[in-house]
């Protein structure tokens, strides 16, 4: 692989309604299979074939003097290509002895879920990483990016694809290629209702509390409700998307909506929005990017911030729109944030859609409009999307920043800053 120190090709502008600020990329020694940013600070999470997890920081200033030789350190490897703008902060030599597929943040910040070919799942604590600051002259504690090993959790017969917390972190969520969904629970001796707020999370312990198996096939992805942790979501090689709750009444999880239409192939992807918390987007084999409406028959905007009550009051998911051939091949990844919506697929590209919103009589029409592409050497296996700029609820500004991240078989993490107007 041969070394080079450019930005990546400026992303194509399909609609003025977004504007590129840079796009940068780090080169890694084999395939990155998923890549998460941390939920407030400008940090993202990447693993891979390599078994590694690293953590890249990404800054905004035109003048971050990075040398080669500072990645170098952290990756031993003359291969690693950085860009101006990202840093490898952090590396980890995981407990895992396969591919790591799936990496994914808990809500606080301090816990890091990781699912890996070997069958197995990881927690770790990183107590110190809120002292990270994006000045780098601050970050002279070398402790900021310790981390300990809670648990190794082990059950699944077969690879895991995919990893999701709940948003209080009592619970995570493992599916696999067994056809499984393994639900883990915090020991009922922690005071779980305070997860988030415990001072020293090393004690914390999970054990599995549900086993679900409607699924038929290969379960490619789960993901937790953002702000109802009794409600999960998942889909799957046999094509559907399935919703799940934790029945009182039944007093284990039970699958309470499968949604089988209008995929009719594998749905690699789902994304349940961060912001926006009544919106659900997929994506399959079938080049389809679906939107669904989890609120059931409600009369105000989708696109803003909703109430625990207003997010999920129905087990009927409402389709709205979809795309069709949203990409030339397969779309394997999907995620939506504050209804900007990102995807990558088999054709080696990554592209945003802007959920829209019009009036009309008797309701509201909805649609995705494309309005930026860019591209890889090779197929899109993640991608994430989050604006720091958003504190509480949707922006009022008529412009707002993200950051998107991908990274796929051609070895390279992308990350990049795009401001998109409403």
């Amino acid at each position: 692989v041969e070394n080079s120190n450019t930005n990546s090709k400026p992303i194509e502008h399909t609609s003025p309604k977004a504007c590129v600020e840079y796009s940068s990329e780090l080169k890694f020694p084999d395939r990155i299979w998923s890549v998460n940013f941390h939920p407030f600070l400008k940090l993202c999470s990447c693993v891979g074939t390599d078994k590694l997890l690293y953590i890249v920081s990404f800054t905004d200033s035109e003048s971050y003097d990075l040398m080669q030789e500072e990645n170098n350190k952290h990756t031993n490897d003359s291969n690693h290509v950085n860009s101006n703008n990202l840093k490898i902060e952090y590396k980890l030599d995981t407990e895992h002895t396969r591919t790591v597929r799936s990496v994914q943040w808990d809500s606080s910040g301090e816990l890091l879920g990781l699912g890996s070919f070997d069958g197995t799942a990881s927690i770790y604590y990183f107590p110190n990483i809120k002292q990270y600051s994006t000045d780098q002259s601050k970050n002279t504690d070398k402790e900021v990016f310790q981390c300990k090993l809670i648990v190794l959790l082990k059950g699944h017969e077969s690879e895991i694809k995919s990893v999701s917390f709940s948003c209080t972190s009592e619970y995570f969520a493992t599916c696999s290629r067994d056809k499984t969904i393994w639900i883990w629970q915090a020991e009922q001796s922690q005071d779980t209702d305070k997860i988030m707020n415990l001072e020293n999370k090393e004690t914390l312990a999970y054990d599995c509390c549900s086993i679900l198996e409607e699924h038929t096939q290969d379960i490619k992805h789960v993901q937790f409700h953002p702000i109802i942790e009794t409600v999960l979501f998942s889909s799957s090689y046999d094509n559907t998307i399935k919703v799940w709750e934790n029945s009182e009444v039944e007093e284990d999880w039970v699958c309470v909506k499968t949604i089988s239409a209008p995929h009719y192939n594998t749905v690699w992807g789902i994304s349940i929005d961060e912001v926006c918390s009544g919106v659900l987007v997929s994506c399959g084999e079938d080049r389809l990017i679906s939107l669904f409406d989890l609120r059931g028959e409600k009369s105000k905007s989708l696109l803003g911030p909703n109430k625990e009550e207003d997010s999920y009051c129905c087990k009927d998911p409402k389709l709205l729109c979809k795309v069709e051939e949203a990409h030339e091949r397969s779309v394997y990844c999907v995620k939506s944030y504050n209804g900007v919506v990102v995807s990558g697929g088999g054709d080696n590209e990554v592209s945003l859609h802007k959920i829209h919103e019009e009036s009309e009589e008797g309701g509201r029409k909805y649609s995705m409009q494309k309005i930026s592409t860019y591209t890889h050497e090779d197929d899109i296996n993640s991608v994430d999307i989050r604006s720091y700029s958003i504190k509480e609820g949707v922006s009022k500004k008529s412009e707002v920043e993200y950051y998107v991240a991908s990274g796929g078989d051609d070895f390279v993490i992308k990350i990049s800053k795009i401001t998109v107007s409403k």
